[in-house]
């Protein structure tokens, strides 16, 4: 259902910005600004901005609006992003930068192979030559001896010869 506005709610156009009309009159913001526009087209002389909050900058808040991103400020204080910015340059922190992601551990650099290790592929048998080596898992003996062989290296012992 409709309401008319009241000469007293139109005087709140003079001392409020429209967040604190809408909550004070309980009207959606839509509402209170469709109020403004006619007001002005009628020829009521309104404050172009009006200051509706001055902030009292604590220390608590100062350090919410230098740790966080200006997003995550605005929504803790209830402030807009020029506000933030603002106060960011008072206190001398400049723009935002995001903080550098950590790096991710990385797997180490592969064991290089000896010429030990390579000699042990070539001269025993399969099950020997991983206890030998020690270090190195079956499928990386049997990958390295087919690399080895691929290059031109002969087997000195293979299964036929058993």
């Amino acid at each position: 259902m409709y309401r008319h506005w009241t000469a007293a709610e139109d005087q709140l156009f003079r001392k409020y910005g429209n967040k604190e009309i809408a909550e004070r009159t309980r009207r959606p913001i839509t509402c209170v600004q469709s109020r403004k526009q006619v007001l002005r087209r009628a020829g009521v002389v309104l404050p172009y901005m009006v200051r509706f909050r001055r902030t009292d900058w604590t220390a608590a808040k100062d350090k919410i609006v230098a740790e966080n991103r200006p997003s995550v400020a605005m929504r803790l204080l209830d402030h807009s992003r020029d506000t933030i910015k603002r106060r960011r340059k008072t206190l001398g922190l400049g723009p935002w930068i995001s903080p550098k992601k950590p790096k991710r551990p990385t797997r180490p650099a592969p064991l290089r192979w000896t010429a030990e290790e390579d000699r042990l592929v070539l001269n025993l048998p399969f099950e020997e030559a991983v206890k030998a080596i020690g270090r190195r898992t079956k499928m990386a003996v049997y990958l390295r001896r087919a690399t080895l062989r691929r290059k031109g290296k002969q087997l000195k012992w293979n299964r036929r010869m058993s």
